[in-house]
């Protein structure tokens, strides 16, 4: 992928917050709203551009839409422990809309 870590900084710095939303999405499903503007500075892109899919299965992608900012996504959370635990004994999606909310469940 062209941008590929382009965003890897930027999801580094809610890394804690998203792993912290990924162990309380077993209960319930779970929401954290992100900043346009932050990811509007990584690059000019129409916003819709900034909406993906991400599920993960065995800790490994069984979909991603085709989509930089969920590839780094997933590059920034592998390298938390804590993630991949969750990882290996849940399957997650991870999905952010136009207006910058991130929602994860379980599957």
């Amino acid at each position: 992928m062209k941008d590929s870590g382009v965003y890897l900084s930027l999801w580094g710095k809610y890394k804690a917050a998203i792993v912290s939303k990924l162990k309380s999405s077993i209960e319930t499903p779970q929401e954290y709203q992100l900043s346009k503007h932050e990811f509007e500075t990584f690059g000019r892109r129409p916003v819709s551009e900034f909406k993906f899919i991400l599920k993960i299965t065995d800790g490994k992608i069984e979909y991603i839409s085709k989509s930089a900012v969920a590839r780094d996504l997933f590059d920034t959370l592998k390298q938390s422990a804590a993630a991949n635990a969750l990882w290996n004994e849940h399957h997650f999606q991870i999905e952010m809309d136009s207006k910058f909310a991130l929602r994860i469940q379980t599957c």
